[in-house]
């Protein structure tokens, strides 16, 4: 399931799939699991990245957490805790939205 909501997302910004080739899109879905966020399903991270779990306490996640509503930041190699994944380190730009249920 979370392997097929990447494909989708990567098809909804890649509609042409003759440029979806050699697109350096990184994308995430990070799951809650005892109180911190791991990597449930990812694309083009490392083995190591795959490892790291963030407590969603400062930068990006925290925010997304605490508001509640997508943002799209710029530059998210520089987050306290979101550079901590090599994939990012060279990202200029990402979505970050959370998924919920019971609303």
């Amino acid at each position: 399931m979370l392997d097929s909501a990447l494909d989708l997302g990567f098809a909804a910004l890649n509609p042409d799939p003759d440029q979806a080739i050699d697109d350096p899109l990184v994308s995430a879905v990070l799951l809650f699991k005892g109180g911190h966020l791991q990597v449930g399903s990812a694309r083009r991270f490392t083995q190591a990245d795959l490892r790291v779990t963030f407590p969603a306490a400062e930068g990006i996640l925290q925010k997304v957490f605490e508001v509640g509503e997508p943002t799209s930041p710029r530059d998210i190699g520089y987050d306290p805790e979101l550079g901590r994944v090599i994939a990012f380190r060279n990202c200029t730009s990402a979505y970050c939205f959370p998924l919920r249920s019971g609303f």
